[in-house]
Parts: structure tokens; sequence; C-alpha cells
């Protein structure tokens, strides 16, 4: 079976590796764009160069959601797309096109017109855990429902990355073939627990340096615990838009002995300070009718066997089992967030069993091959429908 992959997420390697661990019977033809800009433009991706995959580089143009009156229509645009997949298909057949991208976008629009122009199934993808209907009203709702019903019409498949996303989209079209599955596993190969012998405990945050992500909580909250305890360390990895603001919080709660920053990591360096930590910190606040879709990283901490504190919001109770991977607390919290990270910086022993539950938890539900395989079932499913 050949499917035609195009969507901005898989520039990012991590996500692009996935496929190797689907049976052998799939073959991959990328269309994805040449230079990918996140974190503000901070960060620059390229598409992943393969000797295994046709990768096909495209301009991409709308890098976020925050563009003056069109906000995040267009996000991930590729307008050479059409004429790239006509390209292709006179070369080689494909039996299906997967469009990791948007059923509310236009530019999921454009990914499902050019399929259906030469009669071929398409399959998107949602991170939606929000409904519409909550989050907008108006002019926006119904260009955001046009948009919706236009797309799944022309769509065959559908992949969930939560429960809330198939319960939305049933709304607007419950024909519409849906399974629950993420747009990637993770490298449990690579995030794997590693012996740690110290008597100071390390707690670990990774993600977008911003309000919505919960980090000024965690320092606010870590500055109380060293007054109590003198045997902590936080470790911060991302970048983001508030990053001066970080730094300035640090400073002047004197903390500068006691947290370190790293702006921004590859995952093999994201690796080693996982395993060189004993929890991790993902506070998640909801913002602006957005609450964690998912949460890789919290994925990756648990393939590292780390316990997990995070907030009961959004999805991530479908990635963090609460009092058996990590502790879930209220967001916005402190007293919580203080309660929870004193409890599994005393407890050496609750660390390690929710570690071990953690690992088995991934194993079981996220590692690539795990993913590849749901994935796999539901290509051929579409498919043969």
């Amino acid at each position: 079976m050949r499917v035609l992959v195009t969507g901005y997420s898989y520039i990012y390697q991590r996500f692009f590796k996935m496929f190797d661990y689907f049976p052998e019977e799939f073959q991959f033809v990328f269309v994805l764009p040449a230079v990918w800009r996140a974190k503000q433009g901070k960060v620059i991706y390229r598409a992943p160069e393969s000797d295994k995959y046709q990768v096909i580089t495209q301009e991409a143009y709308f890098s976020h959601s925050n563009y003056p009156l069109v906000g995040g229509l267009f996000k991930g645009w590729q307008p050479g797309f059409g004429g790239a997949l006509k390209k292709y298909l006179q070369q080689e057949k494909i039996d299906l096109v997967y469009a990791a991208s948007e059923p509310h976008l236009m530019s999921t629009c454009f990914y499902c017109q050019s399929a259906q122009k030469h009669n071929l199934k398409i399959i998107l993808f949602s991170w939606e855990n929000i409904s519409f209907r909550q989050k907008f009203s108006g002019w926006k709702l119904k260009i955001f429902e046009k948009i919706i019903k236009k797309n799944l019409k022309m769509s065959k498949g559908l992949f969930c990355g939560n429960e809330a996303a198939c319960q939305i989209f049933d709304n607007y079209n419950h024909k519409i073939k849906k399974t629950i599955c993420p747009i990637s596993g993770v490298d449990t190969e690579l995030f794997r627990p590693s012996e740690r012998n110290s008597d100071k405990t390390r707690f670990l945050f990774a993600g977008a340096i911003g309000q919505r992500k919960g980090i000024f909580l965690i320092v606010e909250v870590f500055a109380n615990l060293v007054e109590k305890y003198n045997n902590l360390e936080l470790i911060i990895c991302g970048s983001g838009e508030d990053e001066d603001k970080l730094q300035k919080l640090i400073k002047e709660k004197g903390l500068s002995d006691f947290i370190k920053i790293f702006p921004w990591l590859d995952s093999n360096q994201l690796a080693e300070k996982f395993g060189s930590s004993d929890v991790f910190l993902y506070p998640s606040l909801p913002e602006k009718g957005w609450a964690e879709q998912f949460g890789f990283s919290m994925v990756e901490a648990q393939a590292a066997g780390l316990p997990v504190i995070a907030t009961r919001i959004g999805s991530i109770s479908e990635v963090v089992k609460d009092q058996e991977t990590g502790l879930l607390i209220k967001p916005g919290d402190h007293r919580e967030l203080s309660v929870a990270m004193e409890k599994l910086h005393l407890n050496k022993k609750l660390r390690q069993e929710m570690g071990r539950a953690g690992r088995r938890w991934a194993l079981d539900n996220f590692s690539y091959q795990k993913v590849a395989e749901k994935m796999a079932k539901f290509f051929k499913e579409v498919a043969n429908e």
C-alpha cells in the first residue's frame, strides 16, 4: 500500500521516524514544507532527508494561528501541493492520501480538493478537544462549521488525537470513519529509564515557555519548597514567548543556583535530561478556549521512567494515569502542586513504582510500534472500504 503523507507536523524528525515502524507492505511518499518556523520563529526545522522515502518539499505559509483577520485558517498551507500530487501520480499509483491537518482549516480544504480531483481517498487528523460551539459564536462559528462540514464530506477517515475529538466531529459527520490515535508515537528506546544516584531530587519541565504551560506556577512553588529543603533542583528545557519573564522571576526569587534553563535541545539531548531527572512537571493551564490536547513530553517522561505531576484538564487524563503513573492536580492550584512535589520528593519508593508503571503504560500505548500498528490498521480499513 502506498500512502502520500502531508502536513507540517511530519517535518519534525521525532514524528517522521515513526514511519520506519510500519509493516513492510506500506510505502510512503511525503509532501512537506521545505522549512518550518516554530516557537515564534526562534526554532527553524527543515524537511527530513531520507534514503528510504521520497520527500517532496514545498514552500509553506502561515506558521502560527495569530495572523490578523484570518487567524490560523491557513496554517501550514502548501500552495504547491496540488501540483506535486499530480506530478507524482504520473509516475506512481497512490492508494491513500493522509493529510495531518485539522478539519477546520482552509489549508485542509485545499488538500481535500486536490485528492478529490484525482479520485483519491483522504484521511485527516485532529487534536481538537473543546467544542467549536463552546469556543466561538456568530460569524466565526459559521465559517468554521462550514469548513468542517465540507472537509469531512470530502474525507473518508479521521484520526482523533483524543476521545473528545471523536465526539466533537461526530456532531458534524457521524458516518466518517474515526479512530483515536496520536499523530505519532514516541521513541521508547531513546527515552528509557537510567540509573540515577544522587541525594538531590531533580524536577524537570520540558515544553513551551509560556503562561499556559504552568511554568511560572512551577517556579513559585519551587521557591517555597527550596526554603524547606536544600536538596532540590529544577531543570527547564524549552523556548517560548515568556523566556525573559521567566529569567526575571528566577532572579527575583534568588533561585539561580537551583534552576538551570536549556532554551532548545534535540531529542538525544532531551532524553539525557529525562534520564538524569526524578520527577516530570507539566501543570498546564486552560487558556482562551484551549486545554492540553496530548502532551508528548509527558509520554516521553513516562517512557523514561519518571512519575508525572500534571493538571486535570483537557486530555491529560488519557496520557497520565492518576495515582498510578503520576499525580493529577487542580489547574493553577499552588497548594496541590506543592503537596504533590513534596510527596514525590520525600518518597523515593513511590517515585520508582510510578516510574515503572509509566514505562509499561508508554510501551503498551504510545511507542512508535504501537502507534504505527494503529495507523496501519486504520489505513487498511479506509482503503478497503
